[in-house]
């Protein structure tokens, strides 16, 4: 990856926010300093941006959701797209797990 721009963050936005607010320096400076701030405004419309491009774009493609592996990251993703969208806060992919597996065992 070549140099960025003075100000320009090289991880995608929700990543950078997930870092930013709860990682830690091993060597260096702290996420906060190096790292944009986020607002939960900022996080949902990431969200937005990623569930009405990719995932529009391969909800039209049917023969993609024949692989599992597809078919788990397309749940999860959406579990986790919805929960940001509502809190403006970034779920994991195990807590998405873990919501779908307690909202299925109170069916």
């Amino acid at each position: 990856m070549g140099a960025q721009p003075p100000g320009e963050c090289p991880l995608s936005h929700p990543l950078a926010d997930t870092c930013r607010r709860h990682g830690w320096a091993v060597r260096g400076r702290s996420p906060l300093d190096v790292l944009p701030a986020m607002s939960d405004d900022d996080v949902r419309e990431a969200a937005r941006t990623e569930l009405t491009g990719y995932w529009t774009w391969a909800a039209r493609r049917p023969w993609l959701w024949l692989d599992p592996v597809i078919a788990d990251l397309g749940l999860t993703s959406m579990a986790r797209g919805r929960h940001t969208l509502a809190t403006g806060e970034l779920l994991t992919k195990s807590q998405a797990v873990e919501r779908a597996a307690v909202a299925q065992a109170q069916r």
